[in-house]
């Protein structure tokens, strides 16, 4: 694989330098090219090729702002802030109507992911989580709360505002988070009582030690996009088997329903790349099983941003399961 790629690489570079008349019409097979050839640079951690290769591609390239935001989240992912920061910059100076530039701009200057706050504003997602966290509580019984990955420590609050509440222990393994957990926490001083923050991932928590008993009550919305990107099934797994009551302990969202359709769009075929030779390495459809290359988490994307965005097929569910998913079970995917 990582000959192929160099040979691919040294080749089209090769011929923009013989005719840089060429560069528009290569243009997209070279960021292609550039893309799969870093990925592989980068998983056999050769970092200072990978910056001389974007060099390369610059030389090409300069104002390209799809070539740039690459750069840029490579800096990025290494914690490279300020070198990031100046290449998102360059990018969305060069495109103002490149989203995908806006947001990786604002997310490297934030340090806060920027789907917290969509999170926040989704009315619907916030209330269902408030009515069956309310309805466990009063109607439940459940009185002891663990708030697995709080992040705003809005589920905390939901849960604090139940009359029958006693316990609730809001969990968060990032620092930035936590630190805006607390004030949140501290502006509503009521909460002072119920709540204790645990600095820590929740796999961490040892019972007895971080929290004086198990639970009967986790919840928790590490739910991305696509469902699992932020280890829901390795967490919830955990939790059930260490910090949840085994009888009668209950886990919000207890279900989950994955649907799917079929897409065309030029633009994110040239950006969502699966590499043959690595495909059964992480995907086992003979099993049924879904494992995300935890090295290059996946992100979303705006489709109605998107202008050669096309449904092409129905909309079905791909998976369905609830309490055997955090059983660890293999999920039902008969539609699939």
């Amino acid at each position: 694989m990582d000959e192929k790629l160099s040979e691919s690489w040294n080749l089209i570079v090769e011929e923009l330098k013989e005719d840089i008349n060429k560069k528009e019409a290569r243009k997209e097979l070279f960021t292609f090219v550039l893309k799969c050839f870093c990925q592989e640079l980068e998983r056999k951690g050769k970092i200072e090729e990978i910056l001389k290769t974007f060099e390369t591609a610059l030389k090409f390239y300069g104002q390209d702002s799809n070539i740039l935001i690459e750069l840029g989240s490579f800096f990025a992912k290494f914690n490279r802030d300020i070198e990031a920061i100046d290449i998102f910059s360059q990018a969305y100076s060069n495109d103002e109507n490149n989203l995908r530039a806006y947001q990786c701009l604002l997310n490297v200057k934030s340090k806060i992911a920027r789907w917290h706050f969509q999170m926040l504003n989704d009315e619907e997602r916030n209330e269902s989580f408030r009515k069956a966290i309310n309805y466990w509580i009063e109607k439940g019984d459940k009185k002891t709360v663990l708030d697995i990955g709080t992040g705003t420590g809005i589920l905390s609050l939901y849960a604090s505002k139940c009359s029958q509440v006693k316990e609730i222990f809001a969990v968060e393994s990032d620092q930035i988070m936590c630190t805006i957990a607390a004030k949140v926490f501290n502006e509503n001083k009521e909460m002072d009582k119920l709540v204790k923050l645990i600095h820590k991932n929740s796999t961490e928590i040892i019972v007895g030690k971080d929290i004086p008993r198990k639970c009967n009550l986790v919840v928790s919305e590490i739910l991305d996009c696509g469902i699992f990107g932020e280890g829901v099934l390795e967490t919830f797994i955990h939790a059930k088997e260490h910090l949840l009551e085994k009888d009668g302990g209950k886990i919000v969202p207890h279900k989950v329903i994955v649907n799917v359709a079929g897409y065309n769009s030029k633009f994110l075929c040239s950006n969502s790349i699966l590499l043959n030779e690595t495909f059964n390495e992480y995907i086992f459809l003979d099993n049924y099983r879904l494992v995300a290359d935890r090295s290059d988490p996946y992100d979303g994307e705006y489709v109605d941003k998107i202008k050669d965005f096309k449904i092409v097929t129905n909309t079905c569910a791909a998976l369905e399961s609830y309490e055997p998913i955090i059983s660890g079970a293999v999920p039902n995917m008969n539609h699939w």
